[in-house]
This record gives structure tokens, sequence and C-alpha cells, in this order.
């Protein structure tokens, strides 16, 4: 029982801690200073600069997942369903087929043809 009551504490400092930060933030970006919000919220102008320093770690962190995983997992979808779309394209031409090939690489598309290449940005 003692457990369930520490560990419901700790949920409640938890939650108290994150509420605080968002007010921080939500003021902060409303244009006040830190001394500012360090009078509204009764705190310390330095619990007001950690809880900052704190949420801009927490959104780099958060953006650096986004940019380093999630984007480059997006684009392999993408390059991967067009590849299946150009594979049905060549499949089902036969003059396309024989005639041409397709390179899909970072931005472009480059469509090789016969004797000439059109490249689709």
């Amino acid at each position: 029982m003692s457990d369930n009551l520490n560990y419901l504490d700790s949920e409640m400092k938890h939650a108290e801690l994150e509420w605080r930060r968002d007010k921080v933030v939500a003021l902060y970006s409303e244009g006040r200073n830190q001394s500012t919000i360090a009078k509204i919220l009764h705190l310390s102008r330095v619990t007001v600069h950690r809880d900052l320093h704190y949420k801009i770690q927490e959104t780099r962190s958060k953006a650096r997942i986004f940019l380093e995983e999630r984007i480059p997992f997006e684009n392999e979808i993408c390059r991967v369903g067009l590849n299946k779309v150009l594979e049905k394209v060549t499949f089902n031409n036969p003059q396309i087929r024989e005639s041409s090939y397709f390179d899909f690489y970072d931005d472009s598309l480059t469509i090789h043809w016969l004797s000439s290449e059109s490249s689709i940005q």
C-alpha cells in the first residue's frame, strides 16, 4: 500500500513539474522575460531559467529523432511506393519497358530513353 502511495505521489509531482514547465514556456512565448515569469508563477528566476533550458533540450531531442529517424523512413516509404508505380507503368507498356529504364535517387527521377535522358525534379 505504501508503494502505491509513493508511486502516486511521484506521479503527481511529475505532473506538477510538467505543468509548471509548460506554463513557463507559454508565458515566455507571450514575450515575457524570465524575471516577469518568475514573479507571475512565484518562482525564482533560476528555476524559470532551468525550466526553459530543460524544454529547449527536450525539443532538440525530439527534433533530432524526427530528423534522423522519421524523415528518412518516410522518404524510404515514398521511394518504394514510387518504384512500385514505375514498375507497373513499365510492365503495362511494353514500348516503355523495352526502350527505357528509371533511376530514382534523392529528390530526382531520371528516365533514361534509348537515345536521350529526361529528368524530373
